[in-house]
């Protein structure tokens, strides 16, 4: 018999046992993956909220745009925006949700350590399922709209009660919710809705002109990638200016 080929569980079972379409399951990968980074992100965001500056401006800018807004960068935040494009919603509720279970379940953990009653610390903890939809309950009107608005989260009504949930749950659950409030005024102050949707000021036949020595093979797609980056840092940046941004950083392509 032949060697047999590895195969990730995950991909079996949704592919071969589920019948999944391989775009589908492409977009199950993009989803989980951006949602990864957006987590990320988010924790950026809680870190934030421990250590307030007051009288920060958190909007930062050049003249070519703005950079960061409080402690997301315009680079990090638009770079998972590109990949996970008009899914991105998805992905950051998979995000908050991932996180509200990682910091119950170690909220748990301690109090296991500190405890003698652990399985009734365990039944009280809530389930995955019970963590989004209480997450799309809070924000219905946001994750339904495409987080087009800029009412914040927390404000939305909410058809669930908070007696379901003790104080510390309910205080991680809202300061998820927070967190993913300042990542949508940094993705709207950030300028980068729709910005899956960004051409490349310089097409490949410019970017031959423009680098007139650059070898074929992977060296082409380093500098599209560079030219995707300062696109990025630079939302106002025009053509001339990525030029001599290219020739200062692929000298020996010129």
């Amino acid at each position: 018999p032949g060697a047999r080929m590895k195969y990730p569980l995950v991909d079996f079972l949704l592919q071969k046992r589920l019948k999944m379409k391989n775009k589908d399951l492409s977009t199950c990968h993009k989803l989980h993956n951006c949602a990864l980074q957006m987590a990320d992100i988010l924790r950026a965001c809680l870190e934030h909220f421990q250590s307030p500056q007051e009288g920060t401006c958190l909007l930062m800018e050049s003249n070519n745009g703005p950079i960061s807004f409080g402690p997301i960068s315009r680079l990090d935040l638009g770079l998972v925006c590109r990949e996970s494009g008009e899914l991105y919603p998805h992905s950051l509720l998979m995000a908050m949700a991932g996180l509200v279970v990682e910091r119950l379940h170690l909220a748990s953990r301690h109090k296991i350590s500190t405890s003698c009653t652990t399985s009734s610390i365990e039944e009280s903890a809530p389930s995955l399922e019970y963590v989004v939809q209480r997450l799309v309950s809070e924000m219905e009107g946001d994750f339904q709209q495409g987080f087009s608005s800029s009412t914040p989260l927390s404000s939305s009504s909410s058809s669930s009660s908070n007696d379901d949930l003790d104080a510390e749950a309910l205080l991680h659950f809202t300061s998820v919710i927070e967190a993913a409030e300042l990542f949508l005024q940094g993705f709207h102050a950030l300028q980068l809705d729709g910005v899956w949707n960004e051409a490349p000021l310089l097409t490949g036949e410019d970017i031959k002109s423009v680098l007139g020595n650059i070898p074929k093979g992977p060296s082409f797609g380093e500098v599209m990638k560079e030219q995707l980056l300062w696109q990025l840092r630079n939302p106002r940046g025009n053509r001339n200016q990525l030029q001599l941004h290219l020739h200062d950083t692929f000298p020996t392509f010129i």
